[in-house]
């Protein structure tokens, strides 16, 4: 079976990469577009068949909602199904779209529109995320209330933070700086903690901030 390939449209280098890292784990090949106008050129690029297109909205150069409207302008590429993946408000775009998942991006959400869309793929790698979230490097407010509620648990374990990092495969400076909330890391992963704390716990502790 052929992989299928993913056009990934965002602006944000930490959840581009990390999209295509979750992605490429799951059996899809990826295109990285930083903009709109780079998202043109890798579909007008005659090695490139584009199976689906994530597309954030809110990117320089070219929008995501100047590029739908170029895109609806070709009646080939039109037919590729688009999911939006933002933080702002879809609802009043002006082209149908397959599917629309908010930021933070939900991994187990966006792979179940995956599988919907384009079936279920090639077979996972070892150790690819099954749930989770993506967090973009602004979201230091976020990020800084994550680490607070994952100390919270820490102590409710009577575990250290060298503990989680040994357990979580993450460096212990790097980890003590996102618990305290003094770093603006590259990308938090909520999947490079699930050995130590589980999916299901750090996805309903995101949900309730």
């Amino acid at each position: 079976m052929q992989k299928k390939s993913i056009l990934i449209v965002e602006d944000d280098t930490a959840i581009r990469e990390s999209l295509s890292e979750a992605l490429l784990m799951r059996g899809f090949n990826t295109i990285l577009a930083s903009q709109g106008r780079e998202a043109l050129s890798q579909l007008g690029s005659a090695g490139n068949k584009i199976d689906l297109i994530l597309l954030d909205l809110m990117m320089p150069v070219m929008t995501g909602w100047e590029f739908l409207d170029e895109l609806h302008r070709d009646a080939t590429a039109s037919n590729i199904p688009v999911i939006i993946v933002s933080a702002v408000d879809a609802k009043d775009l002006k082209h149908p779209v397959a599917d629309v998942i908010a930021k933070p991006i939900e991994l187990g959400r966006l792979f179940a529109a995956l599988s919907k869309l384009l079936g279920p793929g090639q077979p996972a790698a070892e150790g690819a995320p099954e749930e989770g979230f993506v967090l973009a490097t602004s979201e230091r407010a976020l990020l800084k209330k994550l680490g607070a509620r994952i100390t919270e648990k820490l102590q409710e374990k009577g575990k250290s933070s060298d503990w989680l990092a040994a357990e979580a495969s993450v460096a212990r400076s790097t980890l003590r700086e996102i618990l305290s909330g003094r770093s603006n890391p590259r990308i938090l992963t909520v999947h490079s903690l699930s050995k130590a704390l589980g999916y299901g716990h750090v996805c309903e502790l995101l949900k309730d901030l």
